[in-house]
């Protein structure tokens, strides 16, 4: 139960810090990054 919870919460931390440096202006150091979150977030939806 308590492990459910925190990978849960680790899930949602990964995320926002996606977004965070999605937001940041330097697309071109962060990119990589964020298109490796962004397939590990379509992974976790199918």
């Amino acid at each position: 139960r308590e492990t459910e919870e925190k990978e849960t919460a680790e899930i949602i931390f990964q995320i926002y810090k996606a977004i965070k440096e999605s937001e940041k202006p330097v697309p071109e150091r962060r990119g990589p990054s964020n298109w490796v979150m962004s397939e590990r977030l379509k992974m976790f939806e199918e």
